[in-house]
């Protein structure tokens, strides 16, 4: 990856790749291939975690801190799905041309799939649920109260 910048609300990533050598010709410089991804497809983690953090009411007015927090949690996780687009895109849509150059195993192949799968589907999904619910864990509580007894001794057949 040479370059990464924006355009618009797209992200522009610039490769360079330097052509196959051809027996009997001079090496030529590396061309550019340039693709856009919607990084937004990520982002939606944020503003989930966001309402769900200041609508739990907080007598000792922390969700603030809290909020910050999540956030700081949360970039990192959508720094790989974007991350996971990028070798996605070059590994898969690109072309048998591009997967050559980039020789990568088939193991690598697959956990390239299973990491962007993982970054599109589930990261942005779950966890700023998981999150909140790790936060607010005395607000969740108060809502369903026994629950944790309940989960926590098994129950006897009678």
């Amino acid at each position: 990856i040479a370059e990464v910048g924006q355009q618009g609300y797209l992200l522009e990533v610039v490769t360079r790749f330097p052509p196959p050598p051809q027996p009997g010709m001079p090496e030529l410089p590396a061309g550019e291939l340039a693709f856009d991804l919607n990084p937004l497809i990520y982002g939606y983690s944020l503003p989930l975690y966001t309402a769900l953090t200041l609508a739990t009411p907080d007598p000792e007015n922390r969700n603030w801190w809290r909020w910050f927090f999540g956030l700081a949690l949360l970039f990192p996780l959508q720094a790989w799905g974007i991350g996971f687009d990028i070798l996605k895109t070059l590994a898969f849509d690109l072309g048998p041309e591009i997967r050559g150059r980039l020789d990568l195993a088939p193991w690598a192949l697959e956990a390239t799939a299973l990491g962007y799968q993982f970054g599109t589907l589930v990261l942005p999904a779950v966890a700023p649920v998981a999150l909140w619910l790790g936060q607010h864990r005395i607000f969740v509580a108060s809502l369903a109260p026994g629950m944790a007894e309940r989960f926590a001794t098994p129950r006897r057949r009678d």
